[in-house]
């Protein structure tokens, strides 16, 4: 067993276990989609009271290789995902950058354990790693064995006696989830995350679409102008750039807003490849919080 100090501050590292717990979820689903998962499933395990006392998450990706964990699990701010924009073998866009998405875990529970495998030289080889909420920093990883099992990861966190995760609990849940990963799904349907047993469907929680033809200068388009679709889900307005051609730039100049009644509030840029090309994935989303 190898027991490596995570590269930043323990201050720093505390204030992911006060993230929502739903945002923690989410970011344990992109983890999985990021490692080319096509199925991912959130297990709430429940006492007979009908309180959660375990979250288990698995997905049928790629694994964290023994090297992967000893690099990515040290690091805060720089992990393989850093220098890169697709995933391997270049079939999706990454979603995370920051290596921060194991950390909102620590808002979940006391205990979190990491069961990957992996290929590794065609063998399969099965890491495992530890931390606990109490030493935030200190993450043990266990020497990799040999296995007959196939990829994947397996992510489990103890929760302890008392602590109640209601917003997992409730009914809107899985489609606050749904929310996080809407146009992810969308724009990759082969891709199916369930979470206490329902299939998430982005289409659930589409209640309005709106299109608007995206004008811009004549030197960012080579064909037809984009086209901006706006979407609201759950009450939260959001802008989705459906179309456009292999000599649009990501960051393309916004629409005039005011023909829409929205306004431009600390805008985030998303962008996510399916038909398109590297340069110019073929949905861009731009959210408004």
């Amino acid at each position: 067993m190898t027991e490596i100090l995570l590269s930043v501050g323990e201050p720093k590292i505390r204030q992911f276990q006060n993230k929502k717990p739903i945002s923690a979820i989410a970011e344990l689903v992109w983890n999985a989609l990021d490692a080319n998962a096509t199925y991912v499933e959130v297990k709430l395990e429940r006492t007979v009271t009908g309180a959660i006392d375990q979250i288990i998450v698995s997905d049928n990706g790629e694994g964290i290789t023994p090297t992967q964990a000893q690099e990515s699990f040290r690091e805060y701010g720089d992990t393989w995902k850093s220098s890169r924009t697709h995933t391997n073998g270049h079939q999706r866009i990454l979603h995370g950058q920051n290596g921060e998405g194991r950390l909102f875990a620590l808002a979940l529970g006391d205990h979190l354990t990491w069961n990957s495998v992996s290929k590794v030289d065609g063998r399969s080889v099965r890491t495992r790693v530890t931390v606990s909420r109490n030493r935030p920093t200190v993450w043990n990883i266990d020497d990799p064995t040999e296995t007959t099992d196939t990829p994947g990861t397996t992510v489990s966190i103890i929760v302890p006696q008392g602590k109640r995760h209601r917003a997992l609990e409730s009914a809107e849940a899985p489609d606050n989830l749904a929310a996080r990963l809407a146009f992810y799904l969308k724009a990759y349907p082969g891709i199916k995350v369930v979470y206490d047993g329902a299939i998430l469907d982005p289409e659930n929680i589409i209640q309005d679409l709106v299109d608007l033809r995206l004008d811009l200068p004549p030197e960012y388009i080579s064909e037809a102008p984009p086209i901006v679709t706006f979407v609201e889900l759950s009450g939260k307005p959001v802008l989705r750039i459906a179309r456009c051609s292999s000599a649009t730039p990501k960051e393309s100049p916004l629409p005039n807003m005011e023909k829409t009644g929205m306004t431009p509030l600390s805008l985030s840029l998303h962008t996510y490849g399916g038909a398109g090309s590297a340069t110019c994935p073929s949905i861009i989303f731009i959210c408004l919080p």
